[in-house]
């Protein structure tokens, strides 16, 4: 990344150097008359000045978005940094978008954007964005400890909180699902 910021902030002063002596008479004439400089006529130097313009454009353009880009997945890293970290104190299985840590002035929608696109680049793993009567809810990595009901024998299915009500003898169950 600072190599690449190095080689944009270079070729921007290039660009603009170049295209400011682009019209300049006096450069033209200094350039002629230096004899360590082996152009021999105007029109070789205004072409040496539009390939220095050409050639640091590129050099700006095709950079600016692999720059971009490594801010970008920078953010995520601290996202899933600070999400994590905040992950390890939880004692449940489902965190709610609105307790997630956020920056400032950040809604629970931008937070949770956040979140989705570091478990999409795999810096959070084992993490999934899951609907809830009705809240949109983080689930950790969980397991499921209990695979049918004491009471009546049914299997436990769509378990989704520690406690779950039978399907079949309407009875309650508890530590169904426990955080990893």
């Amino acid at each position: 990344m600072g190599l690449s910021l190095f080689v944009i902030i270079i070729s921007f002063f290039m660009g603009t150097d170049a295209l400011s002596n682009l019209n300049n008479e006096e450069y033209y004439r200094e350039t002629l008359l230096d004899p360590e400089k082996h152009l021999q006529s105007f029109e070789l130097i205004r072409y040496d000045l539009i390939e220095t313009i050409i050639t640091s454009a590129f050099l700006f353009f095709g950079l600016m978005p692999l720059l971009v880009n490594r801010i970008l997945r920078i953010r995520l890293v601290m996202t899933a940094d600070r999400n994590a970290k905040f992950f390890a104190t939880v004692k449940v299985p489902f965190v709610a978008a609105s307790r997630l840590p956020a920056d400032k002035k950040m809604t629970a929608k931008s937070r949770l954007s956040r979140v989705r696109r570091a478990m999409r680049k795999g810096y959070l793993r084992n993490c999934t964005v899951e609907k809830h009567n009705g809240v949109m809810q983080v689930a950790l990595a969980k397991k499921i400890i209990k695979d049918s009901c004491p009471s009546c024998g049914a299997p436990i299915t769509g378990a989704a909180y520690s406690d779950y009500v039978c399907k079949y003898c309407d009875r309650k169950i508890m530590g169904v699902v426990v955080k990893k």
